[in-house]
Order: structure tokens, then C-alpha cells, then sequence
């Protein structure tokens, strides 16, 4: 058995008597003003969230390390559906609205499917199945290990996804400038950011855990194996050729074993930001003079917080501190070790909803022993 998949499975048996004390697992939140609910269909353990509006109906996938799911957030009612099963270690979860399939990154498998939810038929994307970083070339002839978190960046004659991955950000031409499916043995792969440092600034994309995009700028979770803080950046992508142009931190947590918890200067902040989702407008409905914020799940800190990115601000919007999870408005509800983000922010005027994946330690991995990241070719 692979370690990384020994040591999920050892972190899940660990904390069994947590999750029998706080069964709920999936909790959602309104956004402004941030009120959780529990969603009591929810009792496992999941590695990934990922939202949907598909056919005007609002809903959630979701998986645990074998198993994709899909849960309604229009009727809280209806039972949660199974959509596929059978797979290793599913760590990312993206949904293409343009052509009815989910993307999902299996972490244990160092694989990206593409599951066609009409056929419910599954096809490897990228990736050998080794756990190595030959990530130029085509789909299913490059190696990608430990792909996590997937988002898609369309600027309307290149379709990109890019990939967090123990070999950093890698990118994926899913389609050229007419629309083709890329020939060879799948979609054109190719090594976003991969190197430690970029314009003499250490950039560790080989710790990447979270992606978010709007326009051509993506944002960036990263953290250090076995490390108990974590870092955000900011990168500037070229719309034409998914090349990085620029890049900057957001956020770079405070260390130290004196360093206490706060809110505030993002040099101060201690945080471990595991998924990150993307606010447009927070604040009055249809104020377009409002600040967008980065939302992000701080896992040790059991809190979800935001980072506004007209001043690099963070403030705690949800949780407390305290193991949770339990409903409330804001810092009253209480979150169980968050791990994974979702949501929709695209018109900034009908309510706005965040998923919120708790209670599932699989990278909570304090006193490990470091495994060296694969290095990329």
C-alpha cells in the first residue's frame, strides 16, 4: 500500500471517536451574513466538495477517498445519490458545466479522471499511474503525482484546467482555439510552476493544496509537508498560453512556537490553508464598490477566514476555535478541522452559499517523516 494511502487511512481510524461525537461532516454557510447549517445527509469522511448549478438546480458533489457523490442544496430533503465508486484516493473534484463531466483528481491513483455524468463512464485524462513528475507531454503518457485540487481557466479560444500536484501546478490544454479535443494520447500537459523559486522568491509549488482562478489570476494555497502553517499566493497567468507571468504572497504565515493566533496583517497571520474559494462582491447586494476576498478553510484553527484583496486583510468570518462542528451565525458556529471549499459567487446578488468538507485530518500529518517530493522532468 502506498504511504500517502497508509497514512489517510491511518488519520480516519484516529479520529473515528471524533466523528461518532460530531457526525456531521459537509456544513454550508450562507455569505453575508454568515449563518451555518449542519447537513445531517453527510456522515463520512470527505476529501473533496465541488458546487453546481447544472440545469438551474443547485447542488454539491462531494468524495470520500473511494466514492464520488452528489447532494442537493435545493431540497435538503433529497437523499444524497452515489455517482461513482471505486476510487483510490479522490483529492480534487472539478465540475464542466459546458460539457456535463466531472474532472476528479485521484491522489492515491496519480491519476485525473473524467467521469461523463450522462454515460456515467469513466476515462483516465492525465496521468501513467506513477508516482512521478514527467508532466510534458500528452494526457495519459505524462506522470503526475498526487494530483489535488482542479480549476478551469476559459478565456473563450483556450481551454485550460490547472492542477494542484506534488509536482506543483500543472496545466492542461482541454481544448485548442477551435474547440478540438489536443491529438496524441490526450489533452497537451505542461509544467505551470514547478521550480522553487520564481524571480529570486521562493515559491514551494511542490506543497500546492487549493486552486481558485477568476479572469487570469490564479490563487494559490501551499504548505510544507508534516508544517503546521501555510502560505497563499497570488499568480498572474498569461490568458493566451497558461504561462505564469507574475506572482506574489498574499499571504505568508507567521512561525515561531511564540506566535499566538490573530487576525489582521497578513505577515502576522497564523493560518493552515488547505482549499480556497472566491468571493466577487461581499457586501451589499449589487455594490460594485465592495472588496473581493479570498475565502479559505484554516484546518488546525478549525475557522474559516477571508483575505480581501484590496488590502491583504484576514479576518475570521466563521468558527471559533473550538472543535465543532456546530451550526450559528459567524464566529459562533464551530467547524471540525475544515479541509475542503466550494461555492458560487458569480452574480454577487442571489444568496450565496460556501460547503465546507469537516472532519477529515488526511493531510494533518504533525509529527510525520517527510517524504521528498518527486523532481519534475
Amino acid at each position: 500500500m502506498h504511504w500517502r494511502v497508509a497514512t489517510f487511512l491511518a488519520l480516519c481510524l484516529a479520529i473515528s471517536s471524533v466523528n461518532a461525537q460530531y457526525p456531521f461532516s459537509i456544513v454550508h454557510t450562507d455569505v453575508n451574513p454568515f449563518q451555518v447549517t449542519l447537513d445531517t445527509r453527510s456522515t463520512s469522511c470527505p476529501t473533496a466538495v465541488e458546487w453546481s448549478e447544472a440545469g438551474g438546480r443547485e447542488s454539491y458533489y462531494y468524495a470520500t477517498r473511494r466514492t464520488v457523490y452528489e447532494a442537493s442544496l435545493s431540497d435538503p430533503n433529497e437523499p444524497v445519490q452515489v455517482i461513482y465508486t471505486g476510487f483510490t484516493f479522490v483529492k480534487g473534484i472539478f465540475y464542466d458545466g459546458d460539457d456535463n463531466k466531472l474532472y476528479i483528481s485521484d491522489y492515491g491513483a496519480n491519476i485525473v479522471y473524467c467521469l461523463d455524468l450522462a454515460s456515467k463512464t469513466l476515462t483516465p485524462f492525465v496521468g501513467t499511474g506513477g508516482y512521478a513528475c514527467t508532466v510534458k507531454g500528452y494526457g495519459t503518457a505524462v506522470s503526475i503525482a498526487g494530483p489535488k485540487d482542479i480549476v478551469r481557466h476559459h478565456d473563450g479560444s483556450a481551454h485550460f484546467l490547472y492542477v494542484c500536484s506534488d509536482c506543483g501546478i500543472i496545466a492542461i490544454i482541454k481544448s485548442d482555439s477551435s474547440g478540438s479535443q489536443a491529438t496524441g494520447n490526450g489533452p497537451l500537459v505542461f509544467p505551470l510552476a514547478t521550480t522553487k523559486t520564481y524571480n529570486d522568491k521562493p515559491f514551494p509549488t511542490f506543497t500546492c493544496q487549493g486552486l481558485e482562478i477568476l479572469d487570469c489570476v490564479l490563487y494559490a494555497s501551499f504548505r510544507k509537508p508534516c508544517a503546521d502553517r501555510g502560505d497563499v499566493a497570488l499568480i498572474t497567468v498569461d490568458a493566451q498560453f497558461g504561462l505564469v507571468s507574475s506572482w506574489e504572497y498574499i499571504l505568508y504565515s507567521k512561525r515561531g512556537t511564540n506566535a499566538t493566533f490573530a487576525d489582521g496583517d497578513p505577515q502576522q497571520v497564523i493560518a493552515y490553508p488547505e482549499d480556497l474559494a472566491f468571493d466577487i462582491i461581499r457586501g451589499p447586494a449589487q455594490s460594485s464598490s465592495a472588496p473581493n476576498y479570498i475565502y479559505f478553510v484554516d484546518t488546525l484553527n478549525n475557522r474559516l477566514r477571508s483575505i480581501s484583496l484590496e488590502n491583504n486583510w484576514v479576518d475570521t468570518v466563521v468558527g471559533n476555535g473550538i472543535l465543532g462542528p456546530t451550526a450559528g451565525s459567524g464566529t459562533l458556529a464551530r467547524l471540525a478541522n475544515p479541509m475542503t471549499l466550494a461555492g458560487t459567487f458569480d452574480d454577487g446578488v442571489s444568496q450565496k452559499i460556501l460547503v465546507i468538507g469537516n472532519a477529515c485530518p488526511a493531510d494533518i500529518d504533525a509529527g510525520c517523516t517527510p517524504t521528498p517530493s518527486p523532481t519534475p522532468t
